[in-house]
């Protein structure tokens, strides 16, 4: 019946989509967190980071924008869910955005068997110049203590980290000032929050790209990889192969072409440490994320 649902409204408003497939994973968590029927998510524990993740599949930044869901999501079986992206600008006032998103994290944090939150964060700044770097920073602070992990997002659609010769100097600094207020902020917060940066790549590519290179020399904590609109699974399969020898140590969280538990397993054996979907809960509903748990093989260690 979901599937003849977002059939149906595609041909008449795909915007609705998005709305109907909120709606209908929220609506379906509470019915599911009721007394009588309560579904918990699926525990396959995967460690990475300094955390245990409940399971390694999680869900993308992108349909909780304002962690609005996060208090009824866990009968869909993340093991993790990416809030936002959140987009800064010190030109705008955003405070009451910040306060409601916070209100429902906390709200969230009330519930047994919850996921583990990461906050994604942006820019509306477009160069990567002092404005930017203070976006970021004023970012971080406000959602410091909220956070199992935070995402500098840097996979917006025409931004810099996506032309194909990004600004070398300016994304070092971009990136070394970022880990250098992690470090203050931990120092000054008392806690250790991973801060990872989030790349989308267009296109296949045989050589390290840049950014993966400037995120370790930077000693951050992770990359996010966004796979968008590939046509070749064997593409995207070769290029996470190449992506887990470049990033070495590095946790490799994969996002993107993901709709079954085999697709998972793949990106996996290619050597993803968590993988990410958002697609497939919109096409499929709120329990697809449940299903692809269920059937993967344990492993404690990412």
């Amino acid at each position: 019946m979901y599937r003849h649902f977002i059939r149906l409204l595609r041909h008449i408003d795909n915007t609705l989509v998005y709305k109907f497939a909120y709606q209908w994973t929220r609506i379906s968590g509470i019915l599911h967190s009721l007394p009588l029927v309560k579904t918990a998510p699926p525990r396959k524990p995967v460690t990475l980071m300094g955390m245990e993740f409940p399971n390694p599949l999680g869900l993308a930044a992108g349909f909780d924008r304002d962690a609005g869901l996060l208090k009824w999501i866990a009968p869909a079986g993340f093991g993790f869910v990416e809030v936002g992206t959140v987009n800064f600008s010190r030109e705008k006032e955003q405070s009451a955005d910040n306060a409601r998103i916070i209100a429902n994290i906390e709200e969230a944090r009330k519930q047994n068997g919850h996921p583990l939150i990461g906050i994604s964060l942006g820019s509306l700044n477009e160069t990567p110049d002092a404005r930017m770097l203070g976006d970021y920073r004023e970012a971080m602070a406000v959602f410091w203590r909220y956070a199992d992990y935070l995402v500098i997002n840097l996979s917006r659609p025409g931004g810099f980290a996506r032309s194909p010769d990004p600004p070398d100097d300016d994304l070092r600094k971009l990136l070394l000032s970022i880990a250098q207020y992690r470090e203050e902020l931990a120092a000054r917060q008392g806690t250790q929050v991973p801060v990872l940066i989030k790349l989308a790549l267009d296109k296949p590519c045989n050589e390290q790209p840049l950014a993966i290179q400037l995120i370790k020399e930077a000693g951050l904590d992770g990359v996010i990889v966004a796979f968008e609109r590939w046509r070749s699974r064997e593409k995207v399969i070769n290029t996470i192969r190449n992506l887990d020898h470049w990033t070495g140590s590095l946790p490799l969280v994969v996002v993107g072409g993901i709709r079954t538990p085999e697709d998972a397993e793949e990106y996996f054996e290619a050597g993803a440490g968590l993988v990410q979907l958002y697609t497939a809960l919109v096409e499929q509903g709120p329990f697809v994320g449940k299903k692809i748990v269920t059937s993967l093989p344990s492993r404690k260690h990412a």
